[in-house]
């Protein structure tokens, strides 16, 4: 889109040098940034109603709506991982395959001890130290995420830096907008 945008912008700056009349240029112009700022504007109001986002949102709201949406992702996932279980524990042909899965790992375990006992021992302690290792690693982003999502905690920072600076963007982004239209005025007298 931004590349859509840039790309119209230089062609019609190279359309406008082509011209004698720079007033008429100017028209031209300034009717080109209108239909652009229409088409701009229209496209940010229904992406806002899509996302339930108010005609004129401040950073609480756009944050809130990133919540809503993370939230549902997550309810979404969850489903999906219990239909997924669920089908998994009712389709019988996926039963059988992962019985003789294991029937063929144990069998085959079973051969390892049996013929090479020292390997067999080490890899049951590699085997060992991998699922400590997972354990010790799970739990300790299980601590960090309730760190981060505790209250007063690095989440709860971000999300005010986040509306803080989407507040002062949009404050920007007004200020420049008002700027360029005074300036405008002035170059049309």
């Amino acid at each position: 889109m931004a590349r859509f945008l840039v790309c119209s912008l230089l062609l019609v700056l190279l359309v406008q040098n082509g011209r004698a009349d720079t007033q008429e240029q100017q028209l031209d112009f300034q009717d080109w940034l209108h239909n652009a700022k229409q088409y701009l504007d229209g496209v940010a109001k229904d992406l806002k109603e899509k996302v339930g986002l108010p005609a004129d949102p401040n950073g609480a709201d756009v944050l809130r709506v990133l919540k809503e949406h993370n939230d549902k992702l997550a309810q979404n996932l969850k489903e999906t991982g219990k239909k997924l279980e669920e089908e998994w524990k009712s389709n019988a042909n996926v039963q059988s395959v992962v019985e003789n899965v294991k029937t063929k790992f144990n069998e085959e375990a079973q051969k390892l001890k049996e013929n090479n006992s020292e390997l067999a021992a080490n890899l049951e302690k590699v085997g060992d130290s991998l699922q400590g290792t997972w354990n010790s690693l799970t739990q300790e982003m299980e601590k960090s995420y309730n760190e981060f999502n505790k209250a007063g905690g690095k989440r709860e920072e971000l999300e005010n830096y986040f509306k803080s600076l989407y507040d002062k963007v949009k404050a920007g982004a007004q200020e420049l907008e008002t700027s360029l239209q005074e300036l405008n005025k002035k170059h049309t007298r």
